[in-house]
């Protein structure tokens, strides 16, 4: 399991960052570490977890695979997502010579880039404050799948939230699942 660090103290959740500076720094950084193949990538903000250092944080998801450390706690979008069998929410994401290739579908030309853009514009709608991300978990794409809709009483999500939605192939070794930990640093 690779852990990466990168020094980002220009990016903050108090002012709109510069996505593809910061984006493209982090990009390089992720296509440089991990191998060509296909990744599930799930950003976490060390704010989501106040009683927590981001080191303690960091120390929990790479003993357990997930920052799902407390069952009492719910996670953003709870009601939307209850009748999923998921474990977390992430996105997929290639690297092709040792490049992240970014989605077509993404508003900007950069996979980190696209990723704080979302989690500083579109956070304030559902959180109503921004979300600074400081921690990346790359999963190995092969040992994840798409949740499914279980509870047949429950409304589907919209179908592109829905491919945000993964679940551990074998939940005994989630650990394993994990191919690291990217630190984005604020000093």
């Amino acid at each position: 399991m690779k852990v990466v660090e990168i020094s980002a103290p220009e990016y903050t959740a108090d002012r709109k960052p510069d996505y593809m500076a910061v984006g493209s720094r982090v990009d390089a950084l992720i296509g440089s570490t991990f191998e060509d193949g296909q990744y599930v990538v799930r950003s976490i903000g060390s704010s989501d977890h106040p009683d927590k250092t981001l080191d303690q944080l960091s120390e929990i998801i790479l003993a357990s695979g997930t920052d799902k450390y407390d069952a009492s706690r719910t996670e953003v979008a709870h009601e939307e997502f209850q009748g999923y069998d998921h474990d977390f929410q992430g996105g997929l994401v290639e690297i092709s010579d040792g490049r992240v290739v970014v989605d077509e579908a993404a508003m900007y030309p950069s996979m980190f880039g696209d990723i704080i853009h979302h989690f500083h514009e579109y956070t304030l709608l559902d959180r109503g404050y921004a979300v600074r991300i400081d921690l990346l978990l790359i999963y190995h794409a092969d040992r994840v799948e798409p949740a499914r809709l279980v509870d047949a009483t429950a409304p589907r999500v919209r179908e592109d939230l829905e491919k945000y939605l993964y679940r551990f192939k074998n939940p005994s070794r989630k650990a394993g699942a994990l191919a690291g930990v990217v630190r984005i640093l604020a000093e």
